[in-house]
């Protein structure tokens, strides 16, 4: 058997290095080199995007893309989904996984399953990751994938390469009902892997997730939802992912892509003293999602710049105490603008993130937000709400089969709540316009 691993393109307006290590489909391609099972990663993604017209799902924005400080293009990041299934096709798989990397994104994963039906009829195709995790019957009515799995890739290979109707999380066609084989009530273990993303003269770029599921309940997002329990990597497992940095002649730099993975920090402390036996000290970190404000304390902001953090990337959410509390957010302006002050004084550039478009929020509001950051020594980052089958107030994913999956992902802005597409925009614009200023100084 030869199983084909499939990453569809993306289309979006933006798409940056540190979305492209598909962590999952990597872990699924460690299973199966562990069962000795021939397999080949075939990614449709690039890094440099060819022009597309703006879809139907986005006409909304067509007003405002090209203004100053927004958007300019609609990109298709990748190969066209024909070109990736001929690629699938003359590998001569024998079973094809695509990974659909979130929901919103499931248009390029199930045109994936179709291309490669259509030229591979008799080849099961299962269409598994985040979107699917969230709403498994869209996948199977809107496309042809034979199978589409839910969760973790761990569960699902425990039986593997046996029936796929019975393995833990899968979804499939039985005459004209969707039928489930049933859905694991218990996290599993994992084991952690270093991708590698990029290289430059002197630093080999990294991305990793340590952690899996979040102890938080914000109501945004899904990822409590989707994996369940708090779990870390065991200390012989990172010792054990680290050890091929040893005799790196490149600096190493690696971004943590986890949700609060500083949540216990004595952990996450022997994480990075791990990473700097293995290099010898050659290298530093970043966190996408990783950072909690409230854990921060002078002592361990001392151990992050000690160990070469390159930047914070932290949550405030919105300046609104009642938004916050409504949103299970317990901390205010005042315990986040002691963290910032204290990053600062470090020497720890930080980007402070708004969610702009919660229920309850307006535009006046939200710009209360934006500018409090204003003053402090942030760079502002607006992500627009945006709903995802199953989170709070979307528990009837019905919903989503009126809608265009690209409509729920930030970059669509939109109105979900009590702000509108304009001044969604405008806000945006906004806290650009002041960056650039900030930048400029």
């Amino acid at each position: 058997m030869k199983a084909a691993l499939v990453v569809p393109p993306v289309r979006d307006f933006y798409f940056t290095p540190q979305r492209a290590a598909f962590l999952g489909v990597r872990t699924l391609a460690a299973l199966l080199k562990e069962r000795d099972i021939p397999h080949a990663l075939i990614s449709g993604v690039r890094q440099r995007g060819r022009r597309e017209p703006l879809p139907d799902s986005l006409e909304h924005l067509r007003p405002h893309v090209g203004k100053t400080y927004f958007f300019e293009h609609f990109y298709r990041f990748g190969v066209t989904e024909d070109n990736l299934a001929a690629q699938v096709r003359d590998y001569g798989a024998d079973i094809i996984f695509i990974t659909s990397i979130a929901f919103c994104y499931a248009e390029e994963a199930m045109r994936t399953a179709n291309a490669c039906k259509a030229l591979m009829p008799g080849v099961p195709v299962v269409i598994g990751g985040p979107g699917p995790s969230v709403y498994p019957e869209y996948y199977l009515r809107n496309s042809a994938a034979d199978f589409a799995v839910t969760g973790e890739a761990e569960h699902f290979m425990k039986g593997f390469p046996g029936d796929l109707h019975s393995a833990p999380g899968v979804w499939y066609r039985e005459g004209g009902t969707i039928r489930h084989s049933g859905t694991p009530d218990t996290p599993c273990s994992f084991r952690p892997l270093l991708v590698p993303l990029r290289e430059t003269a002197g630093t080999a770029y990294y991305s990793t997730m340590i952690t899996r599921g979040c102890p938080q309940r914000c109501s945004f997002c899904p990822v409590w939802r989707q994996f369940p329990g708090f779990r870390k990597a065991a200390a012989d497992d990172i010792e054990e992912m680290c050890a091929q940095l040893r005799g790196s002649a490149k600096h190493v730099h690696i971004n943590f892509e986890d949700d609060n993975v500083t949540l216990d920090f004595p952990w996450f402390h022997n994480v990075l003293d791990t990473v700097r036996r293995c290099t010898g000290g050659n290298f530093s970190f970043s966190m996408e999602n990783g950072s909690s404000f409230a854990v921060l304390d002078e002592e361990k902001v001392r151990i992050l710049k000690e160990y070469n953090v390159r930047q914070m990337n932290l949550s405030l959410i919105s300046a609104n105490p009642d938004i916050l509390a409504g949103n299970r957010r317990g901390r205010d302006t005042g315990a986040f603008e002691e963290a910032v002050r204290l990053l600062d004084r470090h020497g720890i550039p930080v980007i402070a993130y708004i969610i702009a478009g919660l229920k309850g929020e307006s535009r006046d509001s939200v710009m209360e937000g934006v500018r409090f950051l204003e003053r402090l020594p942030v760079l502002t980052g607006i992500s627009a709400y945006y709903p995802v089958p199953g989170i709070e107030g979307f528990e009837d994913r019905s919903f989503f089969d009126a809608i265009p999956p690209r409509q729920c992902t930030g970059s669509a802005f939109m109105p979900w709540h009590d702000i509108d597409t304009p001044e969604l925009v405008d806000i945006f614009i906004a806290a650009r316009r002041i960056n650039l200023g900030k930048r400029a100084v």
